[in-house]
């Protein structure tokens, strides 16, 4: 899934997006978040970290 951003970001700036997920099982999952320059590469692949985000689904009652 690729979330576009409205505006380049500088490094050590931070940014806050909604994403929506729909997990199909109740178990925890971790979603994985990397940046791309378009057509060049990963941010992953020039040493930076991919950022893990744990999901929790809620259970319903």
């Amino acid at each position: 899934m690729r979330i576009k951003l409205d505006h380049d970001i500088d490094p050590g700036q931070c940014v806050s997006k909604k994403i929506p997920v729909i997990l199909s099982k109740a178990e925890t999952f971790y979603l994985g978040i990397d940046m791309v320059s378009e057509q060049v590469t990963w941010f992953e692949f020039l040493g930076n970290e991919v950022s893990l985000i744990r999901l929790n689904p809620e259970k319903n009652h």
